[in-house]
């Protein structure tokens, strides 16, 4: 159904899943502002992903903080 919270979460998930193939490993910060989702938005849906087996998540850093880069598994 258009408009649903499941409608919604799908079509997060899959903007999530396109940017990662877009950028190869990208962190979670890269994920929310290309997508512009929130980064909480991001780190759910990266979480459940990752559950499912679609996602892999590898700790990193970026400008000296420290990240989690986000691949396809």
């Amino acid at each position: 159904m258009p408009g649903s919270q499941t409608s919604l979460r799908e079509a997060n998930q899959r903007r999530v899943i396109q940017a990662v193939r877009e950028f190869g490993a990208p962190t979670q910060a890269d994920i929310a502002r290309s997508t512009g989702l929130s980064r909480a938005t991001v780190s759910n849906i990266v979480r459940e992903l990752t559950a499912g087996g679609l996602l892999v998540v590898t700790p990193t850093s970026a400008g000296g903080r420290r990240a989690r880069a986000v691949s396809l598994a």
